[in-house]
């Protein structure tokens, strides 16, 4: 995606779903949402609504909302390269996209996620990812 570093990328998806682990679950079981991108009115594909833990002026909140819900990893995947392509408000993020810091930032600043360290918890990922060689 417009040159952003695919372990940054693993790195936002480990961190949306806890590598795997708490990735929201819908009737089929697995909502395949790797990017935790929520379901607002215009979403019309699948949708699945759970607690989730947001922030509202630095104080986390426990409140629920709807996600939506994939048939697969890369059907979400997709989704979030149209999510972030299709918003204008991501616009100045993806003009930076081969910067992993000034991307991550830039969608961080934009609305992407409301914990106030999320930017900075997606690249410790990254250096973690960076550091075992995998990619």
């Amino acid at each position: 995606m417009l040159g952003v570093d695919s372990s940054l990328l693993i790195a936002q998806a480990a961190l949306e779903t806890g590598w795997g682990q708490k990735m929201v679950k819908n009737a089929r079981g697995n909502s395949n949402n790797l990017f935790n991108i929520k379901a607002d009115r215009s979403w019309q594909g699948d949708k699945v609504a759970t607690q989730t833990l947001e922030y509202h002026n630095n104080v986390p909140v426990v409140e629920k909302a709807a996600f939506r819900s994939y048939a697969s990893f890369d059907e979400s995947f997709n989704d979030y390269v149209r999510f972030l392509e299709n918003n204008p408000r991501y616009t100045n993020a993806l003009d930076h996209g081969g910067n992993s810091e000034r991307f991550i930032h830039g969608i961080h600043r934009a609305g992407y996620a409301t914990d106030p360290q999320y930017a900075d918890k997606v690249l410790r990922v990254k250096a973690q990812i960076d550091q075992m060689n995998l990619l």
